[in-house]
């Protein structure tokens, strides 16, 4: 792996929260060239590559596996904890700084899902929209 900023570049990719079922959100977090994951009500802790898509904590056994579609878009994450536990948790949004971009987008090609955007992102601004606070 590569050390710096520049050779994290693919970090942004694994920015988001990902779903693993009962309420449980794993938010993770890129912060200059380390990235960061935080279970809800949770620390957040340094995440460490193994490789590209690879990564564990030094604070607890465990490890992350960031799985991308054909497209090279992440969809899920595989965490495997003390090595038996798996958790496949399928990404449910993207990184926080494409949401304005994601809303603009909305407002002039109603209903057209964009990468970064929930459903309900979608009906959020469709509703703002509606009610005269969106553009048109």
């Amino acid at each position: 792996m590569s050390s710096g900023a520049g050779g994290r570049h693919f970090y942004d990719a694994y920015v988001g929260e990902y779903d693993y079922g009962n309420d449980v959100i794993l938010t993770v977090t890129k912060e200059d060239d380390r990235l960061f994951a935080q279970l809800v009500g949770q620390e957040k802790y340094d995440i460490f590559p193994k490789l590209e898509t690879e990564f564990f904590w030094k604070v607890v056994d465990a490890q992350i596996d960031f799985v991308k579609d054909e497209q090279g878009k992440v969809i899920k994450a595989i965490h495997r904890q003390v090595g038996i536990d798996i958790i496949e948790a399928p990404k449910i949004k993207s990184n926080p700084a494409t949401f304005a971009s994601c809303q603009c987008l909305v407002g002039q090609n109603r209903g057209t899902p964009v990468d970064g955007c929930s459903s309900l992102d979608i009906v959020r601004s469709n509703t703002t929209d509606i009610k005269g606070g969106g553009s048109q």
